[in-house]
């Protein structure tokens, strides 16, 4: 039986899906197609969930679940009709 290499070789070391790191930018004067950019601050943006008050991001997890639990009885129902 073959031994399985600990460590990968010194080629494969390198992530090549992530490309250079100094082409990264976050600065919005700097032409690049790929970058998004929003005129306002992340902290004050109202459509960030992470900004929304407790009681809207309890009301939403409170409508997905109550979603997910009625889907999931639909499709209990469906089957029991069927047997």
């Amino acid at each position: 039986m073959s031994e399985i290499p600990q460590t990968p070789p010194e080629s494969k070391k390198e992530d090549l899906e992530a490309g250079p790191v100094e082409d990264a930018t976050t600065d919005p004067t700097v032409d690049n197609d790929n970058l998004v950019w929003w005129d306002e601050p992340t902290d004050q943006d109202p459509l960030n969930a992470m900004n929304w008050s407790e009681r809207k991001k309890w009301s939403n997890i409170a409508v997905l679940s109550a979603m997910t639990f009625v889907t999931y009885e639909t499709v209990l129902n469906a089957r029991r009709s069927e047997l």
